[in-house]
């Protein structure tokens, strides 16, 4: 059985904390993306719309793509607004990093397609640019297969 949703919207990073104390002296865990849990919520829901199965107990393999939008300045000007640079980079080496943004796939799916993330044995994950400047929508593209 395999699953696969669309996550419009900008791919965030998820990982790194930050410790803060309060003034009452307790302690608070931050993210360093403060729109991280928006983005894990927009998976989460998403994932809920679409599974109307049994929770997943076994093995899974996950492929996740990230598409980020070029900025402007990868592209011409004038006539050539639609053109890339030469100069403009094939990959995407940018923030956020390929891991951090992994997990947030990975917790939003927890207890939703699969009981724990501990189960996910094989990923495939990229970041990639959106393929025309008309293609503004940054997305996530998550393919989940039971093994």
């Amino acid at each position: 059985m395999s699953f696969e949703i669309t996550v419009f919207g900008k791919p965030r990073s998820r990982g790194s904390k930050r410790a803060v104390t309060t003034k009452t002296g307790r302690t608070l865990l931050l993210d360093s993306d403060v729109h991280s849990r928006d983005w894990v919520d927009a998976i989460r829901a998403e994932a809920g719309a679409r599974w109307h199965w049994r929770v997943l107990s076994g093995p899974v393999k996950l492929e996740v793509t990230f598409v980020f939008v070029r900025p402007k300045s990868h592209y011409g000007t004038g006539r050539n607004a639609s053109v890339l640079k030469p100069m403009s980079p094939e990959r995407h080496i940018q923030k956020p990093d390929i891991d951090k943004s992994l997990r947030g796939v990975l917790d939003a799916l927890t207890g939703v397609v699969y009981r724990d993330d501990c189960q996910v044995c094989v990923i495939d994950a990229q970041k990639r640019w959106a393929l025309s400047c008309e293609d503004d929508a940054a997305r996530t593209i998550i393919r989940v297969v039971e093994l």
